[in-house]
């Protein structure tokens, strides 16, 4: 896991350092909870590379209301931007 420090454009927009300030490497049987806030908070994760499996489980956890910041979450700025994915259309199965 990797975290970094926000860095503010001239537009106020803020976007991620070019390096983490922070990596946290996987430890057997351990969790790594944190807040992450639009726009403002970012992180990455490594791909991993081992000759054993490997199980890892993933999740977010939701408040009763909506984070501050909401408008800065990564898809509304894609969109926003016009260089996002279109996941507004229907849902299409794979056969």
């Amino acid at each position: 896991l990797e975290l970094y420090e926000s860095v503010e454009q001239e537009d106020g927009t803020k976007v991620p350092a070019p390096f983490p300030i922070k990596t946290i490497l996987p430890t057997f049987n351990s969790l790594a909870y944190f807040v992450v806030t639009p726009g403002v908070s970012f992180h990455s994760v490594q791909e991993v590379f081992c000759d054993k499996p490997r199980l890892s489980i993933q999740g977010w956890y939701h408040a009763e209301e909506a984070p501050e910041e909401i408008q800065n979450a990564t898809l509304n700025r894609l969109k926003a931007t016009g260089a996002g994915e279109d996941t507004d259309g229907a849902f299409i199965a794979f056969d």
